[in-house]
């Protein structure tokens, strides 16, 4: 049988071998993080339909386990770094900004990539709000923009443009240009929820309040276009950041498990690479664990 070599991590100090903890080197997380994300989905399923608040301490598994950045030059392992692994949870006082950041230039990447030139908001009528969802709007909203945005793809429209003084047809399944969006939520002081929402083509005003006020929304609306992509992005995507702010001094009206936002599946993602350092070939590899500092020298073991 032919040997084989692995390459692997030991402590220094031999005294520690007993307490040595295996790494892999994989892009799963070990059975560690296994059982803490079944105790994460227990808690949102807990937590679900009662009223967001943030958390006043970060919760015990945050930033407990650590990660290694193990960076290889010439296919030889040269460094190995540490650091700890934040929980990224919304809840999280440690770790909510940061994830707000994320989302914020995550959202930017899709907008600009997407081309999102037309910028449209969409408000509720308080009358219109059924009783059992005065003080939930969330929910009220999002569904009603769900229906919205069903009625608008299958169904054709004739409109009158007043500028050119005729009417035109507007039907979204006769066009090639599949519709693309991206919203994010905004609450006003009064608990009432409404929309920003960039679109890929413009959409007729006239069409827009027709469906919007037929399956129950408000009639304050507009839609525009943009003049820059990074303006915009920069823009819509402060409210995600706006809207940690309102958690942190607990006057959020959102609920466990309720979007801050949202992409159309249309939508194209940057695609994520491992990118070289500029004359180094460092290919970085990630490594989970839940030991305590030490202090690591590389050595073969053979199979």
């Amino acid at each position: 049988m032919k040997e084989t070599k692995k390459r692997t991590l030991v402590p220094t100090d031999k005294s520690d071998a007993d307490r040595r903890t295996t790494l892999y080197l994989t892009n799963n997380r070990s059975s560690q993080q296994d059982e803490i994300k079944e105790l994460i989905r227990a808690k949102k399923e807990h937590n679900k339909g009662k009223k967001f608040k943030s958390r006043k301490n970060p919760p015990h598994f945050c930033k407990r386990n650590r990660i290694a950045y193990l960076d290889y030059q010439d296919n030889q392992l040269k460094k190995v770094t540490f650091s700890h692994i934040p929980c990224n949870s919304w809840t999280c006082p440690d770790c909510q900004m940061t994830k707000a950041l994320t989302v914020k230039y995550h959202l930017r990447d899709i907008i600009v990539l997407n081309d999102l030139l037309y910028f449209l908001t969409l408000t509720l009528d308080p009358q219109k709000i059924p009783p059992e969802y005065t003080d939930n709007t969330h929910k009220f909203i999002t569904k009603i923009f769900n229906h919205f945005i069903t009625v608008i793809k299958r169904k054709k429209f004739e409109y009158f443009h007043r500028g050119k003084n005729r009417y035109y047809s507007f039907h979204l399944k006769t066009q090639e240009l599949k519709l693309k969006y991206v919203w994010v939520i905004e609450f006003q002081k009064n608990g009432n929820a409404h929309l920003h929402i960039l679109f890929n083509k413009f959409l007729p005003i006239d069409v827009i309040c027709k469906v919007w006020e037929h399956v129950g929304g408000g009639v304050m609306m507009r839609i525009e276009k943009v003049k820059t992509l990074q303006g915009i992005s920069n823009y819509i995507t402060d409210y995600i950041v706006k809207g940690i702010k309102h958690d942190k001094k607990n006057v959020s009206y959102l609920r466990f498990n309720q979007r801050r936002y949202s992409v159309s599946r249309s939508c194209t993602r940057p695609r994520r690479s491992l990118q070289k350092a500029e004359g180094k070939n460092t290919l970085p590899r990630w490594v989970y664990n839940t030991i305590k500092s030490f202090e690591y020298e590389e050595k073969e073991i053979i199979l």
